[in-house]
């Protein structure tokens, strides 16, 4: 847990995860990108040239679960423990 994690996508999108433990993650930075910080999810494999699918993903101060998806189109461009 604690562990961060840098990730990027086409159109300069970047965004700094923190690790929360079992599998859930929350964004602490976000460049480009319609996430936010304090926006949290679950995510079970992350991976280059993949998109980003983030299960239960909720807002920061939301009680809503959704999925989300990033890269979409042509998968993830930068995956770096920081």
């Amino acid at each position: 847990m604690g562990q961060c994690l840098q990730l990027g996508w086409l159109l300069n999108r970047m965004i700094i995860l923190e690790y929360l433990g079992n599998n859930r993650f929350a964004v602490k930075e976000s460049q480009n990108s319609s996430l936010r910080p304090g926006d949290s999810f679950e995510c079970l494999q992350i991976q280059v040239g993949r998109p980003l699918y983030m299960d239960h993903f909720r807002r920061a101060g939301s009680q809503t679960e959704t999925r989300y998806v990033a890269g979409e189109r042509s998968g993830l461009t930068l995956a770096q423990v920081l």
